[in-house]
């Protein structure tokens, strides 16, 4: 099953556990700089060029090739979350996700996407995606306090919506690089 939100195979990637991959505590929240520092430790020890044998340079292909998956899982906010789901125990198929989000949710995301079809305007588009990325923030502060809470239905379902937010995020993007 390939993710669509990054280039990453989910079943391999998704079984490891990324955070002990890269020496972070297991948990929603996460320092950047120290997910960036210690990545970069990590690849500098085992880059290929480092290794001694043929037989030592692909073990260390592998590993720097698994040191990439957990550092762009783990640096998504919608990957982590769904991720360290993973870890917990906890199944999370979109199917049972979608299920979960309410009518009112599902209502505002179409309005979303009509508007932003109807607008064609570079100013109004950075407004909105400005806006865009606000919900999302809050959004991501619901979920840090849900995993915190360990209220992992609740933190599934707002990682559904933080999908819908990213790919509108997308699409406005996208829109913008066209006004150019």
């Amino acid at each position: 099953m390939k993710n669509q939100d990054a280039d990453v195979e989910t079943p391999l990637a998704f079984n490891m556990n990324n955070y002990k991959i890269l020496n972070l505590t297991q948990s929603f929240e996460i320092n950047l700089s120290q997910l960036e520092q210690n990545y970069l430790q990590e690849q500098k020890k085992f880059h290929p060029d480092n290794a001694s044998t043929d037989k030592e340079k692909f073990e260390f292909l592998s590993i720097s090739t698994n040191l990439n998956v957990a550092y762009n899982i783990l640096n998504d906010d919608y990957l982590r979350g769904i991720h360290l789901l993973k870890l917990l125990g906890e199944d999370l198929s979109d199917e049972i996700s979608r299920n979960n989000l309410n009518s009112d949710f599902l209502t505002l995301v179409f309005n979303l996407s009509e508007k932003l079809e109807e607008m064609n305007n570079l100013e109004d588009l950075e407004k909105f995606i400005e806006d865009i990325k606000n919900e999302k923030d809050k959004l991501i502060s619901k979920i840090s306090l849900f995993f915190k809470n360990k209220d992992l239905n609740n933190a599934a379902t707002s990682l559904m919506k933080l999908k819908y937010y990213n790919n509108l995020e997308k699409q406005i993007e996208d829109k913008i690089n066209q006004c150019y």
